[in-house]
Parts: structure tokens; sequence; C-alpha cells
């Protein structure tokens, strides 16, 4: 049961994002965060539904949760717009992101809390392990469970140090957002934690000028929570791994197909361009153009090569797909950079909280 009072525990604001969500697994998200061990007059848990439009089954089940959980509607499309929102209405000194597809452990709060006690810590996230509510996951899937692959570059050394490898009970799959970096506390450099399971000082995040949305209107921009976690390391806070705050990311059958993975990759390489441009690793037009032949070109290669596999009936097709993929969505995103004026005043506009200010 949740503990009812504590003076001493600081007030913790939960953001929920939510767009079309099934309405039987929010009803389980929900359910999960009430009953966290933590004071309930020191949380206050925020579902923020950006489908403009709104959805009045969801709001109803929010209100079953009242007054605990409060129901709100985002003024921008887009998951990271949702955060951003939450961020500016939230109460509490610190911020806690989960998924309207995820299911928080009892004590998962209070261990984030804990591995940001000593006031050094900007954000922290911990494990994030599947529910395969889609049936057991398809053979294919081992083809992405390298860490090489699904962990980013700077972390195979933190991998490697941890004595961390993938198995039946470990997984890292930065396609599904699952997350195991072994049973030690850890402080990472470059901000490899997902926004599922994530704690920020809320006065940090703000300062740091939020998250750099995943849309705005009909442009899909990218970036994920990376931008937001690197510029609170810039700022000399730490940004850390705790192993006891652990969250299960419920996995639909929907999310276990190539269909699914193509989409997800094709989108991983739009925000490894938005990041190159946003940051100035890639700067004018001759270069960006470049960069937009180079991924189309990658792209050709990999085409070639899949047909090859496929023509030999091999499994590996699977991952040479999603290169192509990766390699396209860098493609068609510096070219729509290119042509679109509107496009380049989004990627380099300093930053999207102010925004969503004027609007509310």
């Amino acid at each position: 049961m949740p503990t009812t009072q504590r003076d001493d525990a600081p007030f913790v604001s939960v953001i929920v994002p939510v767009f079309r969500s099934a309405p039987e697994v929010l009803s389980e998200v929900l359910g999960a965060l009430s009953r966290v061990d933590y004071p309930r007059d020191r949380r206050e848990i925020l579902v923020i539904d950006n489908d403009l439009e709104g959805q009045r089954e969801l709001e109803a089940i929010v209100g079953r949760f009242h007054p605990e959980a409060c129901y709100l509607r985002s003024p921008q499309r887009g998951a990271h717009s949702a955060r951003n929102y939450g961020l500016l209405r939230a109460r509490g000194e610190y911020c806690y992101f989960v998924d309207d597809d995820v299911l928080v452990d009892s004590s998962c709060m209070r261990a984030l809390l804990s591995a940001m006690a000593d006031g050094t810590v900007g954000a922290a996230g911990g494990k994030i392990r599947p529910l395969w509510r889609g049936g057991a996951p398809p053979e294919w899937i081992n083809l992405f469970l390298d860490s090489t692959y699904v962990v980013r570059e700077s972390y195979r050394e933190v991998l490697v140090a941890a004595g961390v490898s993938n198995s039946d009970d470990r997984l890292n799959l930065g396609l599904l957002s699952l997350l195991d970096l072994g049973d030690r506390r850890l402080d990472v450099d470059d901000g490899w934690l997902y926004s599922c399971n994530l704690m920020v000082k809320t006065s940090a995040a703000v300062a740091a000028g939020g998250f750099d949305p995943d849309l705005i209107g009909p442009h899909a921009l990218g970036d994920n929570e990376m931008g937001l976690l690197r510029r609170i390391a810039a700022s000399g806070l730490r940004l850390r791994y705790e192993p006891t705050a652990i969250v299960t990311h419920v996995i639909s059958a929907s999310r276990l197909t190539m269909r699914y993975f193509a989409r997800r990759t094709f989108n991983d390489g739009s925000c490894d361009a938005y990041i190159q441009l946003r940051e100035g690793h890639v700067r004018g037009r001759a270069a960006v153009m470049k960069e937009a032949a180079v991924g189309l070109g990658l792209g050709m290669v990999s085409i070639v090569a899949l047909g090859l596999r496929a023509a030999g009936r091999e499994a590996r097709w699977r991952r040479l797909l999603t290169n192509v993929c990766t390699h396209f969505g860098a493609a068609h995103y510096y070219l729509v950079y290119l042509i679109s004026s509107h496009r380049r005043e989004l990627v380099h506009q300093s930053e999207y909280l102010s925004a969503l200010t004027s609007i509310d």
C-alpha cells in the first residue's frame, strides 16, 4: 500500500503522455502508479493527451483516479510536446515521465529519488523490462539483440565494464525501448536513458529548454529525449542509471512486426539527421546535399545487399531492411530541410517551451 504522508518527501509530478491509447492498458498504468510506495500528498499524476480532439473514454479512465490524477490536453501534437506541457504544468520539484504502456514497480519512484539525492544528478532512469502482451517474440528479433546495434556507441565500454550482455532475462533492445545495464548504479555520459522511465529535476529540465519535440503540427523533428539529456549534462549535472528503478513495458503484437521495426528505424535516421543539423555538425547547403546523397547511396547499397540476402533466404535480410530504412530516413530529412524554410526554422529554434506557453 502507498505511504500516506511524509513531510520531508519531495513533491513529484508524474507525467504520462497519451495519444489514442488502449483504454485497458492505460487503466493498468494508472493503477500501478496509484499503488506506488510514496506519500499520496507528495505526488500528482498528469495525463497529457496530445490528440488535439481528445478522447472522452481516456478522460473517463483518468477520472476514476481523481483527485490524484488529472487529465489535460496538450495544445500541440507529439509525445514530447505533451511532456513539455507537463513540465510547464507540474508542481513537483521532480518530474517522473512514464509512457501509457509502462507499468511501474511500487518502489521505482523512491529508487530514482535516492539516485538523485546528492543534488548533483539532473536526470535518472532505470531498467525497462518487457511484457510480451502480443505473445512470445519471433525468433528473428534476436538479430537486433546485440549491444553494438541497440545501445549507442559510447555505451560499449559501459556495457563491457558492467559485464552486461543480452540473455533470456536481460535485454537491451532500443527499438522496443528495453534497457538493462546491469545491477550497479552507473553515471552515463551521453544521456542514453529512455523517457518511458525517466525522472528529472524540474528546474534543470526547464532551464535546459525541455524536450526537443518529435512533432510540431505535421512536421516530424526527431531527437527524442536525447537533446534534453545532453543539455542537462552540459549544465554540469550528472545523468544516472539506477538498476533498482524497474518498470515493465507492455509490448503489443503490432510492435513485433518488420513493419514497425522499419518505421522505427526510418525515424531513427531522421533523428540522427536532426541532431547533426541542430548541433551544427552539418552546415551549409553543400554539406546537407552531400549528407543526403550519402544516405541515399548507402540506402541503395543496402537494397542491393537485401536482394542478395533475400534470394538466399537468409534471415539477416531483416537487419538489412532496417539499415535501408535508417539511411533513407536520414536522407529524407536532409532533403526536406533543403527545400523547406519552415523545417529549417523549426530545427534551429532555440527552444520549444515558450511556444507552448504562448499557446496555453
